[in-house]
């Protein structure tokens, strides 16, 4: 790798926003995730600190490999929780449910109009983060009686735009 020009390690950015041009086509995001089946809520999973700049989060949202299999009268649900510091990023939490009849399959919040899913809503007011703050994540199984198939594999995955 050849050597920068003298003077051009600090040379001006090519506007006023390109760390949100960047953030944009790279779009950085943090996640967490639980390998295998869900049988039980999971508390606090780090999913890492924030990078290297101060932003905000834009959009958060979940996936599973299988979405359950519950019978007929029982439930199957899970929903997703992350925090920055400790507080909250939701107004409403991402969640997942088991459809009755519906074979148990691949689901995500990011599709709306989905069956029985929920899309998180993000608060606005809890949504800022510094370089260095800690994101972590929750997953809240809520269930009665035993699937067939459990829920597997979850992901939260939070998206992160830097400020201007």
């Amino acid at each position: 790798m050849s050597p920068k020009p003298i003077g051009t390690e600090h040379a001006p950015y090519p506007s006023p926003s390109f760390h949100k041009q960047v953030s944009e086509a790279g779009l950085a995001q943090i996640h967490a995730e639980i390998s295998g089946e869900m049988t039980a809520t999971r508390t606090i999973v780090l999913m890492g600190p924030a990078p290297r700049f101060s932003g905000k989060v834009v959009d958060s949202w979940m996936s599973v490999i299988q979405s359950g299999d519950a019978a007929d009268n029982d439930q199957l649900r899970l929903s997703g929780e992350v925090r920055i510091n400790g507080t909250s990023i939701f107004t409403t939490r991402p969640s997942i449910g088991d459809v009755s009849g519906e074979t148990s399959q691949q689901k995500t919040t990011v599709v709306a109009g989905d069956t029985n899913i929920t899309q998180g809503v993000i608060d606005h007011t809890n949504n800022s983060f510094n370089a260095g703050d800690v994101f972590e994540a929750e997953f809240f199984l809520d269930r009665t009686g035993s699937p067939g198939t459990e829920i597997q594999n979850p992901i939260i995955v939070v998206e992160l735009e830097p400020d201007i």
